[in-house]
């Protein structure tokens, strides 16, 4: 099973800083905000080249690489964070404000920074600082590295065999989308055909040696009317990933998309999780 949760931001110029590269604690807030900008740009790198199946990424060593980036950059802003507390737009700019919440998602060895992280953005949300679709993924993104289910369903597993992305462990599926809206985040079968359909996307060449050449998102409609058995079959979908998630009940389960090979023959559509 594969996750899906790539944080990808675009990348532009030239990187400008190294693993374990930084600037003096005591420097300005616009040193500070220079240097977390330089360090998204490399965490961007890395990811880019995993997304896009470049050779160096799969090389001998280039995991323990980009590990070893992910520690040296949480290791210097759990420093930043201790000097200036949350680097607001105010305090660092937008992009290097934006920057710093990206290092901290990505901060996995390390629930507890990235609760405390949280504990301080709450209150920016609220000042309208800081989005409220940052702060839903980094609750979930806490609530999964401490065990707990998550809130609002930004977290996802993706089975790359069938093609299905479906939220990891989520509290009260069936209110979800009432939670979601509260934060003013579109619904989650949106965000799970969002998530299929960059998954087939950065899987192309796999899915294309299976014969499977396009990707549907199925709308939230059509899987409430057709919903009810615990599999249905999407019909003339052959050779098509389709790609979808709803709660399903009161019961809380849902239901989400799948592959379609054309060599199998026929197309499982969605399945009860």
């Amino acid at each position: 099973m594969q996750l899906a949760d790539l944080t990808l931001w675009p990348i532009v110029g030239i990187l400008i800083l190294s693993v374990g590269c930084s600037a003096p604690l005591g420097t300005s807030t616009s040193a500070i905000g220079q240097e977390l900008v330089a360090m998204m740009e490399l965490d961007q790198r890395f990811n880019q080249m995993v997304v896009d199946g470049e050779a160096e990424s799969r090389e001998p060593g280039f995991k323990k690489q980009m590990q070893d980036m992910y520690e040296a950059n949480t290791s210097r802003i759990q420093k930043i964070f201790e000097e200036v507390g949350y680097p607001s737009p105010a305090l660092v700019g937008r992009e290097a404000s934006d920057a710093f919440w990206l290092l901290v998602q990505h901060s996995d060895q390390a629930p507890e920074f990235q609760d405390d992280v949280l504990n301080a953005m709450k209150p920016m949300v609220l000042a309208g600082q800081v989005s409220s679709d940052s702060l839903a993924l980094l609750t979930d993104r806490v609530r999964v590295n401490t065990g707990r289910p998550q809130v609002y369903g930004t977290q996802v597993e993706y089975e790359m065999e069938i093609g299905k992305a479906k939220p990891k462990w989520l509290e009260e599926p069936q209110m979800v989308d009432h939670r979601r809206a509260e934060i003013d985040l579109r619904p989650l079968w949106e965000y799970m055909n969002e998530m299929c359909e960059f998954h087939f996307t950065m899987n192309l060449t796999y899915y294309t040696d299976l014969g499977v050449m396009e990707w549907i998102g199925i709308p939230s409609g059509q899987f409430q009317e057709r919903r009810g058995e615990a599999r249905w079959s999407a019909g003339a979908s052959m050779g098509r990933i389709v790609g979808n998630w709803q709660p399903n009940g009161a019961s809380g389960e849902g239901i989400s998309g799948a592959v379609a090979a054309k060599r199998a023959g026929f197309c499982i559509g969605a399945m009860r999780q």
